[in-house]
């Protein structure tokens, strides 16, 4: 099976389960990350995540060795309605979706397990970490690779 078959069945399956971006990267190394994350760190505006160290905040493969490739989702959290604060204290305006129609990291870790299941399901040897914004890895700058 080619590589751009593989990539039509995900498209197809995170489709089927209402999941409208998907995209596959290699792991790799960003030398301008770490430069970014070393200036937020010494302006005392860097977050740790857990035990890893900046250096592996960008590098998958100190983290997850057996990573071959990274699976990214996009799952839009926008709902139709609105959420609109009254006026009558000291706040007024609109509250963000994600802020109380539910949770989209349990959202995105729903679709995750399922995407997880189905790859095991055609490869039983495969094995997979997830990660929603709390991990040691930065989602966004991998998403955008």
């Amino acid at each position: 099976m080619s590589k751009n078959h593989k990539f039509e069945l995900l498209e197809q399956y995170m489709s089927e389960i209402n999941v409208p971006i998907v995209g596959v990267v290699k792991p790799f190394h960003d030398d301008e990350l770490v430069s970014i994350l070393k200036e937020h760190h010494r302006k005392k505006q860097y977050i740790f995540f857990g035990e890893t160290t900046i250096e592996q905040r960008q590098n998958i493969e100190a983290v997850f060795p057996v990573c071959k490739e990274i699976i990214v989702i996009g799952v839009p959290y926008n709902t139709d309605e609105k959420l609109q604060l009254d006026g009558q204290g000291a706040f007024e305006g609109f509250i963000s979706n994600m802020a109380w129609a539910y949770d989209y990291h349990q959202v995105v870790k729903e679709k995750l397990s399922l995407l997880e299941t189905y790859i095991q399901n055609i490869d039983h040897e495969v094995t997979s970490l997830k990660q929603v914004d709390t991990g040691p890895f930065i989602d966004r700058h991998i998403a955008h690779r």
